[in-house]
């Protein structure tokens, strides 16, 4: 059974503001089907496979509490937000997000499919 990597984020305190555009600081999480970048919030991320990486950035121009994350390996299911009946690389693919409403997720999931 295929694993994939659950992080949750317990704190994002990263420079950040109308100057840096996430460009100041920033963590850069991706695999091989996706890319999300974070400086001042984040929500959890699933993995689309076995290995996730994450990749932190700053200029070192201001000094803040930074972030700290937890990661853990799951067995690979059906994804756990609103687009609970998705597999989850269809779900990523998707762009579905824990906080995405199912509607919204379905409507993601239908421009996804017109688009490939």
């Amino acid at each position: 059974m295929l694993q994939v990597v659950s992080v949750t984020f317990n704190q994002m305190r990263l420079e950040d503001g109308p100057e840096c555009e996430c460009e100041c600081d920033n963590v850069l999480i991706y695999d091989d089907n996706f890319v999300e970048k974070f400086c001042s919030s984040a929500y959890p991320i699933t993995s689309t496979g076995p290995s996730l990486h994450v990749f932190f950035t700053t200029d070192g121009s201001v000094n803040k509490g930074g972030f700290s994350l937890n990661w853990k390996f799951v067995s690979q299911g059906w994804y756990s937000s609103g687009c609970r009946s998705l597999p989850p690389l269809l779900a990523s693919r998707a762009k579905c997000r824990p906080t995405t409403s199912y509607q919204s997720c379905l409507s993601l999931l239908l421009k996804y499919k017109e688009a490939n």
